[in-house]
């Protein structure tokens, strides 16, 4: 009887996991091979949707839909510290869930204290971003900072936590360049002060 080859992970390497059958298979190679030859040439960052020129994003909604709410804003805080990596903070994480930040940034002996906040909730031409945690809205003793991400727009609000007045909700309107909070919109510099 001969044995199966199997990898660390407890998976045979003659058949991916999950692939399914080989029909499957190569149907998802065809579809790849496809992409591929019509990205060529692009950066894999661009392929992603982002823009050669971050200052000039187009007017359109993106969509994503990702329905489950933990796993959507365990997303948007890996798209928030990687956004602070590339401007080249220092990232870290607590632990575990209990403190009332997400994310902890340091730049030049700095440190900020983040929530990391996100929304699809059209509201109009504006978002309706919810700033509570259990209903209760946060304090300057807690964090020093809101990042706020409206999803379908692909816009981060980096708030001072003073400057959301203690508000359990704040409407974000990413299009008008008037709006309460435009000023805070990729505000990313207000973290390196």
């Amino acid at each position: 009887m001969q044995s199966k080859k199997i990898n660390n992970f407890g998976i045979s390497p003659d058949r991916p996991c999950g692939a399914g059958t080989p029909a499957r298979v190569a149907a998802k190679r065809r579809n790849y091979a496809a992409h591929d030859k019509q990205s060529q040439g692009i950066s894999p960052i661009l392929r992603a949707g982002s823009s050669r020129h971050a200052h000039k994003k187009p007017n359109t909604i993106k969509i994503i839909y990702i329905p489950h709410p933990k796993i959507r804003g365990e997303w948007v805080e890996l798209r928030f510290m990687t956004r602070a990596i590339e401007l080249r903070f220092r990232v870290s994480r607590p632990w575990r869930d209990s403190a009332p930040y997400d994310v902890v940034l340091e730049y030049r002996r700095r440190f900020r204290r983040i929530q990391v906040k996100c929304t699809t909730y059209a509201r109009g031409n504006s978002f309706k971003c919810h700033l509570d945690h259990n209903g209760q809205p946060y304090s300057p003793k807690d964090i020093d900072f809101i990042a706020a991400y409206v999803i379908p727009t692909d816009t981060s609000y980096i708030l001072p936590i003073r400057a959301t007045h203690g508000q359990a909700d704040i409407l974000l309107t990413p299009n008008n360049p008037r709006s309460k909070y435009a000023k805070y919109q990729e505000a990313w510099h207000l973290l390196k002060k």
